[in-house]
């Protein structure tokens, strides 16, 4: 155990000698003498130095956890992008929730990224889907079949809409990237900045492009 006195021994022989320094110290303290309003000592006299116990403190659980170090931002950034990686389970949706999922797409992708423009991947209007509902002897077949249509381009729209949302972002990154390389050029933080906002974010003082920065280059 940690010791507050600078002695030699046992454990057992250092609460022995704790005892005797408590016992010297109430009866050399004032308090534990009789009080004229009673007849009772501020210390049992009959209290047997040998039943004397201490007491170990063992902290619960949440105030351990209350009393370590908060883990850096940085830290905390990098659990949460390494938590949002899909696992190999959850890839082929992952890759579908991002509108990457076809050779093809994933060929635009990186077209796009490096700045060449492409055709846009959209399934024709007049195509009708892979599954279309069973028509029933009351339907109207053609009307049913518009509708199939028009519910393919829909969803086409959405494929696309979503694509270039994901590839929109990587491309800020890139171009922050190029702009951070800029700076380190020699060219001046104004006239870089004056881009960033124009083309990444309107509106955003120094110190937030700073940031996008300093994140291109994390």
């Amino acid at each position: 155990m940690p010791r507050l006195f600078d002695f030699q021994g046992n454990d057992s022989d250092y609460i022995k000698f704790l005892e005797s320094k408590l016992l010297e110290l109430r009866r050399a303290t004032p308090s534990a003498r009789l009080s004229p309003k009673t007849s009772h000592p501020a210390f049992p006299t009959t209290q047997n130095p040998s039943n004397i116990q201490f007491v170990i403190v063992k902290p619960k659980l949440h105030q351990l956890r209350r009393s370590l170090p908060t883990p850096a931002k940085w830290k905390r950034q990098l659990n949460d992008f390494i938590n949002a990686i899909p696992s190999d389970k959850d890839w082929e949706a992952a890759r579908r929730d991002a509108g990457i999922y076809t050779i093809q797409m994933n060929r635009r992708a990186i077209q796009l990224m490096l700045g060449r423009q492409t055709e846009p991947i959209f399934s024709s209007q007049n195509h009708l889907p892979s599954q279309i509902p069973s028509i029933q002897p009351t339907d109207n077949e053609d009307l049913v079949l518009k509708a199939c249509k028009y519910g393919n381009f829909i969803s086409a729209c959405a494929d696309e809409g979503n694509f270039a949302s994901r590839i929109t972002e990587y491309q800020k990154l890139i171009f922050t990237s190029y702009c951070t390389v800029l700076i380190h050029a020699g060219n001046s933080k104004e006239t870089v900045y004056y881009m960033m906002r124009q083309y990444i974010k309107k509106n955003s003082d120094d110190k937030t492009l700073d940031y996008y920065r300093y994140g291109a280059l994390w």
